[in-house]
């Protein structure tokens, strides 16, 4: 999971990560980002699971709460969590697809 600020203002985001097979939280992290800057927050795809697993990621930016459900099969990429160039934030997205 990879958090990008694109804005020119540093953005706080709080993510929250949670394995829906199990009901567990894995993540739960607030982060101050830079202007301009990207970070890794987590990476589903390497989580210990058997087989492709569900985990919901709920994130507020800019005053904005989102949530959504990703599986952990590497063919969907990366998960990028941008807050754009204009300071909007729309949510969570799959970086790629097979």
């Amino acid at each position: 999971m990879r958090l990008i600020n694109d804005w020119n203002q540093s953005a706080d985001v709080q993510l929250r990560i949670i394995r829906l097979a199990t009901n567990e939280t894995v993540r739960n992290e607030s982060y101050a980002l830079s202007p301009e800057s990207r970070r890794t927050a987590y990476n589903i795809s390497s989580a210990d699971t058997d087989g492709i697993e569900s985990f919901e990621v709920i994130v507020t930016a800019r005053n904005v709460t989102t949530r959504d459900t990703f599986n952990n099969d590497a063919c969907y990429g990366d998960i990028h969590v941008p807050v754009n160039s204009d300071g909007t934030f729309e949510g969570p997205h799959y970086g790629g697809m097979c």
